[in-house]
């Protein structure tokens, strides 16, 4: 008769296969998916957030554009559109159903809604740039950030 200790002749990938399906017992499915949804909403506002900045970073800070420089307080212009709009933008992902559970893990269906949002959230913001005569961004900045 053999006696092993637990762990010590498993590898790696088995002992997380084994935390995995522990925890996936403890935790029942409804607050997997729901975990799984706000994992999502936090990511996609962070991936927003990042997205937006590095399209600033690009056309107006790098030396290729100098002649697109912005104003000194752009930045903070640019900066406040962007917190106040990601709640839109995350709206605009739960109008086409980014988060339901149909839609979810769905590979090329889920790309073609992610399109579809980013592209009607993209054209909101030029019909809203149209409509508004103050509201004056960079174009090239938001087809960047698309």
């Amino acid at each position: 008769m053999q006696s092993t200790v637990p762990g010590v002749n498993t590898s790696w990938e088995a002992q997380r296969t084994v935390k995995i399906s522990q925890a996936s017992r403890n935790i029942p499915r409804h607050w997997q998916w729901r975990l799984l949804i706000m994992c999502l909403i936090i990511g996609d506002a962070l991936m927003i957030g990042i997205g937006f900045r590095v399209a600033y970073y690009l056309l107006f800070e790098t030396a290729i554009s100098r002649s697109f420089l912005a104003t000194p307080d752009g930045f903070y212009l640019y900066r406040e559109f962007v917190f106040t709009t990601v709640p839109i933008w995350l709206a605009i992902f739960a109008t086409n159903r980014l988060y339901s559970r149909q839609n979810l893990l769905g590979a090329s269906k889920e790309y073609s809604l992610v399109f579809k949002a980013t592209s009607t959230g993209m054209l909101l913001v030029f019909a809203v740039g149209f409509l508004l005569p103050g509201f004056n961004l960079h174009r090239g900045w938001l087809l960047l950030s698309w």
